[in-house]
């Protein structure tokens, strides 16, 4: 499952969410929204509600039929991933700069979500809330603090690092926008933990503190974790509190939260 952060969230069966998505300003100036570009790719925030609907359609795609998953009714009438919290984010998209041209393709190749931090935490306004007690987080970050959710690649775009592009104009915005810190859930297979207990019960143990595997038995641990976690953690993400099914999306989630002032520096120069 190609996710950055992906997190539980009520599902919403009644389609709120969407029916306002025209509150974004079609006419604002498109090269303002660009975040990163390169000669294949773009990555800009989404300004139309028909490009909303096109990230909305991609996670869709990822976390139901590519992976051959029954979604909930809702979603398969619209064909679309969708919840309230869309109404309000910022939507960061990925374009085939070259599929466009050339008049083939999809135009959304990949997607996240972003939400920026609320004055007073509740229980509708970050995607990880129903799941996670946030206040860790929102102490140790008081100011600058975004979430990140709903991240996904078109699945025949995984091996072309857009996952980097992403990850390059999400670094933009946070430049853009002074933010301190990111955070959301990083995903594992399935919705039972049981499997994973023992690499669970191992990130838990560093609770709130860089993991910095030294041992043969640490190495071995972290190695059976999804790739896109283990990036997190060498980018020096942080793991609080204990893992959470998700069986809408069927996966085991773990709150993750990265510090954007204590990256290290390869990560620095490859991204600034």
């Amino acid at each position: 499952m190609s996710v950055l952060f992906d997190g539980a969230s009520p599902v919403d069966d009644t389609g709120a969410g969407i029916a306002n998505l025209g509150h974004r300003n079609s006419d604002r100036n498109r090269e303002a929204a660009v975040l990163a570009r390169s000669a294949r790719f773009e990555v800009r925030l989404a300004t139309t509600s028909a490009e909303i609907r096109a990230a909305q359609q991609l996670r869709y795609k990822a976390f139901f039929v590519d992976r051959e998953l029954a979604a909930p009714s809702s979603f398969q009438r619209a064909g679309r991933v969708f919840d309230p919290l869309d109404d309000g984010a910022d939507h960061l998209i990925v374009i085939d700069r070259l599929a466009v041209a050339n008049g083939r393709g999809v135009p959304v190749v990949g997607t996240c979500r972003t939400i920026r931090h609320k004055l007073k935490f509740g229980p509708e306004q970050f995607c990880a809330s129903p799941a996670f007690d946030l206040a860790p987080v929102n102490e140790q970050f008081p100011t600058g603090l975004c979430e990140i959710s709903r991240a996904c690649v078109h699945q025949r775009y995984r091996r072309r690092r857009v996952v980097e592009k992403l990850w390059a104009g999400l670094f933009a915005y946070a430049a853009r926008h002074r933010l301190g810190a990111y955070f959301g859930t990083a995903s594992l297979p399935g919705a039972n933990p049981s499997p994973h207990q023992p690499a669970l019960d191992w990130l838990i143990s560093w609770r709130g503190a860089k993991i910095t595997p030294s041992s043969p038995a640490d190495r071995a641990l972290r190695r059976v974790l999804p790739p896109l976690l283990r990036a997190y953690l060498d980018a020096g993400a942080t793991v609080t509190g204990p893992a959470r099914p998700d069986p809408v999306f069927n996966t085991t989630d773990v709150l993750v939260s990265m510090d954007l002032n204590d990256l290290p520096a390869r990560h620095r120069r490859h991204f600034f």
